[in-house]
């Protein structure tokens, strides 16, 4: 459908209401469960990306420099992969008839497995999987998994590690104690950081810079992404800072929350990863995995490798926190 609507946009032609409902009634749109006014970006973005008489906007879209933060960067983002699938449309419709997930569900799963200790295989499910079109991600929802057209075209063996990484989400879903996660907005940040960082293991090779490229990322993206992964030790040690500025009483639990929730850019993704590929290096892959449901045990683990590197390490005022709220939680606590 979306296809269909970008043809017809293409030859000038006004799309009637009734389509754009066919459009985003999709499985793919449904799985992502976007408020109206974001579906309504991907029309409006649509009609930018694909409409010849809108050429000079969206010229001038992509070439602007906005920040990062700007609501208008999704937008960006959004035409400038729709414009990217151009490039290679009719490949694009070819390869959209003849993909095989059944093909890559086995593969998937032999990836997951490395990177469990004694995986309970009825645990380890394969998702429901949806192609849309949309900014050039893939997304593990409660209702399956979303992937991009054009990411998933572009790089096809990528996408059996990227299974293999939202597959993982979903297995340590079963395992996660919400209560515990949720007991403070710290473990609630932290849980995410190893989140990411273990399933970044499974699909993130070295140069992350050229990931970003790949999938049709712009290069300010990139590099950002690259700085933010450079910058882990000063930004874990400002979060210890506020956390421990909050269990002094300098601040209140509500400026907190304020200060540290999303605190780590990209969801979290540069700065996990930072972590377990130091983690990896100091040769503590298995205690990285034998703990995968544990942020204060991954928090123990880091503190080990931080040392040796001489980068931050958690204070012992914010470790205790971290251990007092993990012995009232988690019933495996260390002594």
């Amino acid at each position: 459908m979306f296809m269909e609507i970008a043809e017809i946009i293409s030859a000038g032609q006004d799309i009637p209401a009734e389509k754009w409902e066919q459009l985003f009634a999709t499985e793919g749109y449904r799985i992502l469960d976007w408020k109206p006014a974001r579906l309504e970006s991907v029309k409006k973005n649509m009609l930018i990306a694909f409409s010849p008489a809108r050429t000079a906007e969206r010229d001038s879209i992509l070439s602007a420099k906005i920040p990062l933060q700007d609501a208008a960067y999704f937008d960006r983002i959004m035409i400038l992969n729709f414009t990217d699938m151009l490039k290679h449309w009719n490949e694009l419709k070819n390869f959209r008839r003849t993909y095989d997930f059944a093909g890559m569900e086995a593969k998937s799963i032999r990836k997951l497995k490395n990177f469990l200790l004694d995986p309970v295989d009825s645990l380890i499910v394969f998702p429901s999987v949806a192609i849309v079109c949309a900014d050039p991600e893939a997304r593990s929802k409660s209702k399956g998994i979303v992937i991009d057209l054009n990411v998933m075209y572009k790089d096809p063996d990528g996408i059996i590690k990227l299974m293999a990484h939202e597959m993982f989400h979903s297995y340590r879903r079963h395992f996660e104690n919400s209560d515990f996660i949720q007991s403070s907005p710290v473990i609630t940040e932290l849980d995410n950081l190893q989140n990411e960082g273990i399933a970044d293991m499974i699909d993130k090779g070295d140069d992350l810079t050229l990931l970003f490229k790949q999938i049709g990322y712009p290069d300010e993206i990139a590099v950002m992404y690259k700085e933010t992964f450079e910058n882990t030790s000063a930004m874990l040690a400002e979060f210890d800072r506020i956390t421990v500025s909050y269990l002094d009483g300098k601040i209140g639990e509500e400026e907190l929350s304020v200060k540290i929730k999303g605190y780590f850019p990209f969801g979290g993704h540069p700065n996990g990863y930072f972590i377990t590929r130091m983690l990896q290096r100091h040769g503590l892959r298995g205690e990285v995995i034998e703990n995968f449901v544990n942020p204060v045990a991954f928090l123990r683990t880091y503190n080990k490798a931080a040392e040796k590197e001489g980068i931050h390490v958690f204070s012992p005022r914010f470790m205790n926190y971290m251990a007092r709220q993990e012995s009232k939680y988690l019933i495996h606590s260390p002594e």
